[in-house]
C-alpha cells in the first residue's frame, strides 16, 4: 500500500479516508476531517498554544492513513503497509532498500481528553509552552519500551498542529535531552500537512 498527498489549495485530500481540509495560515491552523471531526489550533499575543475539537475526530488505528499519508512526504524511500503480528503500524523501505519499522502515538497520551474526543465531546485547552512541551515528551516516553535503531516514531499530532511551532519545538528540545538521545532511529512530530510536521530526532 502506497500513500500519496495531492495538495490544492487550502485542501488535503486522503485515500480511502475521504477528504480533509486543512486552512494553514501563520499563527493558525484549521482541520476539518469530513467523516469525523474539525479541530482549530492558534497563538495568541501571550504566547500560549490554544485548541478547540468538536466532534468524533479519528483517532488511533483509524487515523493511521492520513498520518502516514502526511509522514510519507517527510520521509525518503517508500512507506508501505506494515504487519500487526510483528509490531508494525508501517514500513519503511529506504532509497538503500533498508527496511524500518513506523510506529504511531498519539498526542496527547492524557487519557482523559482521548475518551472525550472519543465521545465527541468539545475540547478546548490553552497551553504553555511548557504544557505543550510535555505533551510531546509523553508521548515518546509512552513507547521507549519499543525503542530501536530501526524504528521510526511517529507522533499524531493532526489535530493540535501548533504544536509543532517553533516556542514549543524549542522548549521540548531544551527540556527533554534525555529524549532526544533514545534509540529510536527517528522521531518526527506529524501534522495535518508536511510542512506542519517536525523532525525531532
Amino acid at each position: 500500500m502506497d500513500f500519496k498527498i495531492e495538495p490544492q489549495t487550502g485542501r488535503f485530500e486522503t485515500t480511502g479516508q475521504g477528504i480533509a481540509a486543512v486552512i494553514d495560515e501563520a499563527a493558525r491552523v484549521a482541520l476539518n476531517d469530513f467523516n469525523s471531526g474539525r479541530s482549530d489550533s492558534w497563538r495568541s499575543a501571550e504566547g500560549l498554544t490554544h485548541i478547540r475539537l468538536s466532534a468524533r475526530l479519528l483517532r488511533g488505528r483509524p487515523n493511521e492513513q492520513p498520518v502516514l499519508q502526511v509522514l510519507s512526504q517527510c520521509l525518503e524511500g517508500r512507506v508501505l503497509e506494515g504487519v500487526d503480528a510483528h509490531g508494525q503500524d508501517a514500513v519503511l523501505i529506504d532509497p538503500r532498500g533498508s527496511t524500518f519499522t513506523i510506529q504511531i502515538v498519539t498526542v496527547p497520551t492524557d487519557p482523559e481528553i482521548n475518551m472525550a474526543i472519543g465521545r465527541g465531546e468539545t475540547i478546548e485547552r490553552a497551553l504553555t509552552d511548557e504544557e505543550a512541551a510535555r505533551w510531546i515528551a509523553s508521548s515518546i516516553e509512552k513507547k521507549i519500551p519499543v525503542a530501536a535503531g530501526d524504528v521510526i516514531l511517529a507522533l499524531d499530532a493532526r489535530p493540535f498542529a501548533l504544536l509543532t511551532h517553533e516556542a514549543v519545538i524549542a522548549q521540548f528540545l531544551a527540556g527533554n535531552s534525555n529524549l532526544t538521545e533514545t534509540a529510536f532511529c527517528q522521531v518526527w512530530l506529524v501534522g495535518p500537512l508536511p510542512a506542519r510536521s517536525v523532525r525531532l530526532l
